[in-house]
């Protein structure tokens, strides 16, 4: 927890705001297969497969300041991933067909017609990072900050990571490497 809201921190720090697009990933519910091919090895290929691209993908652009990712398992969805990445905030703009065209890349290209993403329903308690959906923070809105920290509360809870079934020394969580220091 320490280290997430840290990460954060720096990162508010050298950016006058962020724009954290937050993406449920997982596969089809509906889909039989696809759900017994739901596995901790399957997901961690396919987010590496996603994050492979990163650096020449003219998608991800040179405003990619930060991501977090966290792997959980659930009876309903089976293995899916929490995955924020964070952008300049300047460049917000830029940013807001994002997560219609990265859907459309898991599903297709990277999970072959297997994948979803996933979203709370109506229902449903909202989250304080809506799904699928990017959302500005300001430096200095301590609303916004203080949202953003609930939910890496929430992404962190130590009872998501019970009843894992992974390898040793498995990773559950990633994060980016803490930006060098900048003021804009």
């Amino acid at each position: 927890r320490r280290s997430l809201l840290h990460y954060v921190e720096v990162l508010l720090e050298a950016y006058s705001a962020l724009y954290v697009l937050h993406l449920d990933l997982g596969y089809n519910v509906f889909n039989r297969s696809a759900m017994l091919k739901a596995t901790y090895s399957r997901l961690r290929e396919d987010l590496n497969t996603l994050f492979h691209a990163r650096h020449r993908n003219p998608m991800w652009k040179d405003d990619l300041v930060g991501h977090l990712w966290k792997i959980e398992d659930s009876p309903e969805r089976r293995f899916h991933a929490h995955l924020l990445l964070i952008y300049d905030g300047t460049t917000a703009e830029h940013h807001q067909e994002d997560a219609n065209r990265l859907q459309q890349r898991w599903i297709e290209e990277i999970t072959h017609q297997e994948g979803a993403l996933y979203a709370r329903r109506e229902d449903q308690k909202p989250v304080w990072i809506p799904e699928n959906k990017g959302y500005l923070i300001t430096r200095h809105d301590e609303t916004q900050i203080h949202q953003l920290k609930e939910y890496l509360d929430y992404l962190v809870q130590v009872d998501k990571l019970f009843g894992l079934e992974t390898l040793p020394q498995a990773r559950v969580f990633g994060k980016g490497n803490t930006p060098r220091k900048r003021t804009t």
